[in-house]
């Protein structure tokens, strides 16, 4: 997954933060367990995406041009019956295309709701791995990888996002939301846009 790394905030947290940091050694049990849950959310819609945007990249640069060629060869010959073959096959191909975009998008959306939560948790947990190290760097003899209380904020308990966290967080869950929604547009080279996929099958020249 390098290739998303220096554009989704969130995977970079995941693949390359927390792995050098390893933030998940500030978390209480039951914190890590809610940030692991959303982890799983968030890649799942990535790897939906991903497969979707591989299957469109398929059927339409390079299964739907092989079709076009074979029905131009078929009005070349005046084989009705290979004609009427390729038309049934270039409607399938348009259905699955319709199907697999529409799943897509809808990956897409998902992703973008579940992102504002998970990128307020790694707020926190870098907030309050910042103030780990200051408590250190004050306190020599502290236990630096103690779980620390307050770190994921739940809405039935308010109390638990301190203000200072919320103060400190602010700039980075601003950050991994503009890398989530640049990633949307950027995660993918070969991401097909709805705009493109409607030219492409546009069927006058069928």
């Amino acid at each position: 997954g390098e290739y998303r790394l220096d554009r989704d905030q969130i995977l970079s947290f995941f693949e390359v933060d927390a792995v050098k940091t390893k933030f998940y050694q500030y978390l209480n049990e039951e914190d890590a367990a809610d940030l692991e849950q959303k982890r799983i959310e968030y890649y799942n819609h990535v790897m939906a995406v991903d497969f979707h945007n591989e299957r469109l990249v398929q059927l339409l640069l390079s299964d739907l041009p092989s079709m076009k060629a074979r029905l131009a060869e078929a009005h070349r010959l005046r084989d009705t019956e290979l004609i009427k073959q390729v038309r049934i096959d270039l409607a399938n191909l348009r259905l699955d295309v319709s199907e697999r975009k529409t799943s897509r998008n809808q990956r897409e959306r998902q992703r973008c709701e579940c992102a504002p939560a998970l990128a307020q948790n790694i707020g926190a947990l870098k907030s309050a791995h910042f103030f780990a190290q200051q408590r250190d760097s004050d306190e020599p003899n502290a236990n630096s990888s103690r779980p620390i209380d307050t770190l994921i904020p739940r809405d039935e308990d308010p109390t638990r996002n301190q203000s200072n966290i919320e103060d400190e967080s602010t700039a980075v869950v601003s950050n991994l939301l503009t890398g989530v929604k640049a990633g949307i547009r950027k995660r993918r080279a070969r991401r097909i846009p709805d705009h493109e996929i409607a030219r492409l099958l546009k069927g006058d020249e069928y």
